[in-house]
Parts: structure tokens; sequence; C-alpha cells
């Protein structure tokens, strides 16, 4: 009867593409260990003065801080969790946007989630199941990347002053998120 209600719970989750399951391995999608691996990320630049656990930071600033864009897996349905520090050196909003692109829809989809940040470090875990859903997207299974925008989303940054040094950035799997 258990392996019935589990099974049951696991087709239910996954029709609405929140993940059931996650595997115990993360993905890393900002490695601050490298100077290279940052620098290969427009238009981020690879600091030693404001650091966290990582050798480096990826520094995030100025004119031309609008958007950043980060590789990930197509498939999000191992992972539970976007995990990350990031120093703000003044009050800022950000916006993560997980494309799905949708070909039959109008307009973008995507999951997202706007984070208010406050000057200094702070650790930022942001539930993959608990995002919000814009339009129609295709699935947490078929993401295209993630994007970090310092613009639109009624946001009212001012990149004169905008910089941000994110630590290593991962996806998780955060057993206590787990449907």
């Amino acid at each position: 009867k258990a392996v019935a209600i589990l099974l049951a719970l696991t087709m239910a989750f996954g029709c609405i593409g929140i993940p059931a399951f996650a595997s115990e391995e993360a993905y890393t999608v900002l490695d601050c260990t490298s100077r290279s691996k940052i620098t290969a990320v427009s238009p981020l630049q690879a600091d030693t003065e404001t650091v966290h656990d990582s050798k480096y930071s990826a520094l995030w600033e100025g004119e031309d801080a609008e958007s950043i864009r980060l590789a990930i897996p197509k498939d999000l349905t191992p992972y539970t969790e976007l995990h990350f520090w990031v120093h703000a050196a003044t009050d800022c909003t950000v916006y993560l946007m997980f494309g799905s692109e949708n070909s039959a829809t109008d307009g973008s989809d995507y999951y997202g989630d706007k984070l208010t940040l406050k000057p200094g470090w702070q650790e930022i875990s942001v539930e993959i199941g608990r995002l919000t859903v814009s339009r129609t997207p295709r699935g947490y299974d078929d993401v295209d990347s993630l994007s970090i925008s310092a613009t639109g989303w009624s946001m009212t940054n001012d990149l004169s002053t905008f910089a941000l040094h994110f630590d290593t950035i991962e996806l998780i799997n955060n057993p206590s998120y787990t449907a």
C-alpha cells in the first residue's frame, strides 16, 4: 500500500512539474575556485579581496550589470535547491530566471524568483519547486539556462553603484525540500 501511495505521489508531482526525487550529487553552476572559470562568464570578474569560502569571488558590477547567463543542466529534477553566498555592496534586488521557453506560447516562459539583498554576505537558498511560474514553461526537466538580472521586473537598482560578489553557485539536493 505504501509503495502504491509513493508511486501515485511521484506521478502526480511529476505531472505538474515539481521534482519528486533528487539525486545526492551537487552540480556546480559557477565555480569560484578558478579565475578562468569565473571570467568565462561575461561580464564577471575574479576578485580576491571580497571572498567568502572560495579562493575568488565572482564580481558583477557597474553599468554592464544588467544580466548574466549561467549554463545549467537541462534537467533540474535531480535537484531541489539553488544554493550560494552573495555579497551586496548596497541594498539591491535581482531576479533569478530559469528559462524554459515554450514555442507553442507567446511571451517568455520561465520559473523565477526575485531576491532582495542587503549589504554584506548572505546565504541564498532557493527551493526550485517553489519558484514562480511565468506563462507555460516546458518543465523542470527541460530548462535552457539560469539568468540573473539586475534590471526589469520593476527593479530600481542604480547600476552605477551596483556590485555583487558571488561565491560558488550550486544546484543541490536538500532532503528537507523533497516532495
